[in-house]
């Protein structure tokens, strides 16, 4: 299974275009791989048409994933009104962090103390951490940017504000702690990349024109294979001692959170004969649509509508079980997928996580080769990331911190900033 897996990885990895070992699309896309190679080797999956939709959807998001990268991405420069812009709306994050240590962490509440992860959604006020969270994806961009241009008081607020975030992860820990670690040193390494006042080549670390290997990319994956090796043989040895696990059990519980779980509620609907991702399931969902489940805080408070099953997640639950599902303070991720073909069919419900994937790709190419950093660049922060993927993870997680929150207050205050400047220009990094 490990053989098709690295296979995958290899494939995707080598012959398309990156910046880098630290292109975040390398990371974050390496469950598509798994989720493909459970599927095709998993032998108790019967071949129905539930199979094949899951199947479609992560090839063809691997396959848009490969045209994600622009050739080059021009050296940055970006608008006074902007930078201000940036600087408010970071300001405003970093206040919602504070305000989520001070108010929703209490350490007798922590994996630490308990035991267990599920205590984590348990929050005194839950606004705050929607905030802080959603408007954290500005926080090293802001850094980088303030310091390429020379505003260093707010370099060092943001700085403070990724340290914040850092050390609240530290006493409220992920399962993936050290990984994420590692996540938040390549994007850093990412950004400042892309919005220096340098070109960069996107480059295949495999050039099949000329048949040669690029020599740089090459040591970046010795070095950074090396490091997550460290890391998984860190975490076998850690299951070993702490779970009073042998080596060969440790190695089952790592290969179970890669495959099995990679899409645990996708295969579970494969395997059910109760439930289909498609528009013939009794009873049908409450949303009309997924609009209406991106928007659902609107429709429930504003319009008074109620939901009994608020997510897709409870909603196949129900259909595979009879009965809503007990999650703790937490539900399974709703996959895009699944959320699209589950409201609007299998064939118009692939269309349209097609288009959003492709649409993703889109905004990654364009934003990443244009030369002006601009409000709408910082409107796509998100997206540029993770390109493709950025919410095909999670769907409606991803859309309600965006929409609700980052999008809103990007906008509002680009508005009024760029209201309030009369004389506006472009200012040039010497970084």
């Amino acid at each position: 299974m490990f053989l098709l897996f690295i296979i995958l990885i290899s494939l995707s990895l080598f012959f398309r275009r990156v910046s880098g070992l630290e292109d975040p699309l390398i990371r974050y896309t390496y469950l598509l791989p798994a989720g493909i190679t459970f599927l095709l080797l998993h032998d108790k999956f019967p071949k129905n048409s539930d199979y094949y939709t899951v199947l479609f959807s992560l090839l063809i998001t691997l396959v848009v994933v490969s045209f994600s990268n622009p050739k080059y991405c021009q050296p940055k420069s970006i608008k006074k009104s902007t930078i201000y812009v940036l600087i408010v709306v970071s300001i405003i994050g970093l206040i919602f962090t504070i305000l989520d240590i001070l108010i929703n962490f209490d350490f007798s509440k922590s994996v630490y103390m308990t035991g267990s992860f599920d205590y984590r959604g348990d929050l005194n006020n839950s606004a705050f951490r929607f905030a802080a969270s959603s408007l954290l994806e500005l926080s090293i961009p802001a850094f980088v940017i303030t310091r390429n241009y020379g505003y260093k008081f707010f370099s060092r607020i943001f700085l403070l504000w990724i340290i914040l975030d850092i050390l609240l992860s530290l006493v409220n820990p992920s399962k993936a702690l050290v990984l994420n670690f590692l996540s938040i040193a390549l994007d850093w390494l990412f950004w400042l990349k892309v919005l220096s006042s340098k070109g960069i080549y996107f480059k295949p670390i495999i050039n099949t024109n000329m048949l040669s290997v690029s020599k740089k990319f090459f040591k970046q994956l010795i070095s950074l294979s090396s490091v997550v090796l460290i890391i998984i043989i860190s975490s076998l040895i850690a299951f070993n001692y702490l779970l009073n696990l042998d080596l060969v059990q440790s190695y089952e519980i790592l290969k179970f959170r890669l495959f099995d779980a990679s899409y645990d509620l996708a295969f579970n609907v494969i395997k059910s004969d109760d439930v289909r991702l498609d528009l013939t399931n009794i009873p049908v969902n409450e949303f009309s649509n997924i609009i209406e489940l991106w928007l659902k805080p609107i429709f429930k408070n504003l319009f008074n509508i109620e939901y009994k099953f608020d997510t897709i997640p409870k909603y196949i639950d129900f259909l595979r079980q009879g009965s809503r599902g007990n999650y703790g303070f937490s539900s399974p991720n709703s996959n895009l997928f699944l959320e699209t073909t589950i409201l609007h069919g299998r064939i118009l419900g692939l269309f349209i996580m097609s288009s959003i994937v492709i649409f993703g790709a889109y905004i990654r190419r364009k934003f990443l080769s244009l030369r002006i950093i601009d409000t709408k660049f910082i409107c796509f922060i998100p997206i540029i990331l993770k390109g493709p993927v950025f919410c095909f993870q999670e769907s409606l997680g991803f859309f309600t911190g965006y929409f609700y929150c980052y999008l809103t207050v990007v906008i509002f205050f680009g508005i009024l900033i760029n209201f309030v400047i009369r004389e506006d220009f472009i200012m040039s990094s010497s970084k």
